[in-house]
């Protein structure tokens, strides 16, 4: 086995230890959010940000969730986001919105019955090879589709996004 760089592990150590980092973005950082929350208006509705973490294994997938709610409480309707994105390498390449699909898409997601239930989607995943060290995420994310809830800021069925989760194997412990 070869020595690690400074302060880094070999990938397969890391994987078989299953060390992962989670970071939580509240969406209140993210471009096109003006309040705390954001509350789509539409599936044409989009808001951005820049992620970077130059100690994000790149050999590694990347898992994006959703956290959200509604103070809908009818655990039949659903929605989905949508997560794109576009490699942005430093120094190099022009600031430009996601436009490429996960890997995995985020499902369809339902709210409980309890209204204001604080919720997180299910995984959406960029595959391990995709991004190469240097490398920054700009990341774009939509409602892609609804059922039984309805997209605005006055509907009772309303969808309220609270952040986005990125969970990831880190190179730097």
């Amino acid at each position: 086995m070869t020595r690690p760089r400074g302060g880094r592990l070999p990938r397969d150590i890391t994987v078989a230890a299953g060390i992962t980092r989670t970071v939580f973005i509240p969406i209140s950082h993210w471009n096109g959010v003006t309040q705390g929350q954001w509350i789509p208006r539409a599936t044409s509705e989009s808001v951005s940000y820049i992620w970077y973490d130059p100690d994000y294994d790149v050999g590694n997938a990347l898992n994006v969730r959703v956290h959200w709610y509604t103070p809908n409480a009818t655990d039949a309707n659903s929605v989905t986001f949508r997560v794109r994105y576009a490699r942005l390498t430093v120094d190099t390449t022009a600031v430009a919105l996601g436009t490429t699909a996960l890997d995995t898409v985020i499902a369809a997601d339902n709210p409980s019955t309890t209204a204001n239930s604080y919720m997180r989607t299910e995984a959406g995943v960029l595959n391990g090879g995709t991004v190469t060290d240097g490398q920054a995420l700009s990341l774009q994310l939509d409602v892609s589709a609804t059922s039984g809830l309805t997209l605005g800021s006055d509907s009772a069925s309303r969808v309220v996004v609270v952040g986005v989760e990125l969970e990831y194997v880190a190179t730097n412990l």
